[in-house]
């Protein structure tokens, strides 16, 4: 990878450290979720994105729709499964 600059989209992983310890359990999942798919916006935090890190799939033909309007040359799209977290994926595998 060469070029752009790399973002990288953790908002529910970011967010869920505000959330007390109580309120941690299955029925935030989809709040997860929600926040993963708000993540897609990490494509445009510059001008000039590289590699981009979400948590799930998105649909390629987005990212090259968005790709050819702004004229992105350097975008290239990552992900992991969501788990055990985008931040722990990245750290053991720097």
């Amino acid at each position: 990878m060469s070029g752009g600059n790399t973002h990288i989209g953790n908002v529910a992983e970011y967010n869920r450290q505000f959330f007390p310890a109580q309120f941690r359990s299955d029925h935030l999942r989809s709040w997860d979720i929600e926040g993963h798919h708000y993540a897609g916006l990490a494509l445009f935090y510059s001008a000039d994105p590289g590699p981009v890190f979400l948590p799930l799939r998105f649909d390629r033909a987005w990212l090259d729709m968005q790709r050819g309007y702004l004229h992105w040359p350097h975008v290239s799209l990552h992900w992991t499964a969501g788990e055990p977290g985008l931040s722990d994926v990245l750290a053991a595998d720097p």
